[in-house]
């Protein structure tokens, strides 16, 4: 996976703000924060391979 993102230039910020809208748009459509914490929490484990700099 990191290849496929090397080129985008992330930043921490970049993976913090894709959570943050993530989490928003799942608040807005009424989903319980469970399974708002599952989703996310399986991101977490995608960090290192995104953002592993080269």
């Amino acid at each position: 996976m990191d290849r496929a993102h090397q080129h985008m230039g992330l930043t921490d910020v970049h993976f913090n703000r894709l959570v943050e809208h993530l989490d928003a748009a799942m608040q807005e459509e009424g989903i319980a924060l469970g399974a708002r914490n599952e989703l996310l929490g399986r991101l977490a484990p995608m960090y290192a391979d995104v953002m592993r700099r080269q």
